[in-house]
């Protein structure tokens, strides 16, 4: 919901913005609903693989591009029969375009690198168009999302036969 307030705020402004007055709140929301929609999908993914539930890592982990190698087999394992459907190139390229840009989540949240060395962005390129960035980081965000509730789905189910099967077990002890 923010990002679509901060990119209707811009869209319909008359008012032409420095582009970090827009584009890096725009793209930071974005990039964290992706990084917490990896994060959802290989939680969720995990269970219903193993039945286990998932344990993070306890360092904080940022990188889309290591997220999104630990997300993608439970994506796929959501459609099996088409691994190289359209959406999946689509949002690993998207993910792809925003780690390259901004690896270590602080690009579009500083305009200079913790060392306050060199401006954080630097591999940002000179144009960007607004509704383009929007509209890719929205339809990745709600690919993601699908995937999310088909998992949610699916853990449901996972949940629901293991109680079944630990009643059952109970009832014929």
């Amino acid at each position: 919901a923010a990002a679509h307030a901060i990119y209707a705020g811009a869209s319909t402004d008359r008012v032409t913005y420095p582009t970090d007055v827009m584009l890096f709140p725009l793209v930071f929301v974005w990039r964290h609903a992706i990084e917490l929609a990896l994060k959802e999908i290989i939680r969720l993914g995990v269970y219903v693989e193993t039945g286990e539930a998932y344990v993070p890592p306890k360092k904080p982990n940022h990188d889309l591009a290591e997220l999104w190698t630990n997300a993608k087999p439970h994506i796929i394992a959501t459609n099996p029969d088409q691994p190289n459907h359209p959406w999946l190139a689509n949002a690993e390229d998207c993910i792809t375009r925003v780690d390259e840009v901004d690896p270590y989540a602080d690009g579009f949240r500083f305009d200079m690198n913790r060392d306050h060395t060199a401006p954080t962005l630097a591999k940002l390129p000179p144009l960007v168009n607004l509704r383009q960035a929007h509209e890719a980081l929205r339809a990745t965000t709600n690919f993601l999302s699908g995937v999310r509730a088909e998992l949610m789905g699916r853990a449901d189910w996972v949940t629901e036969m293991r109680a079944a099967h630990e009643s059952a077990a109970h009832e014929s002890e």
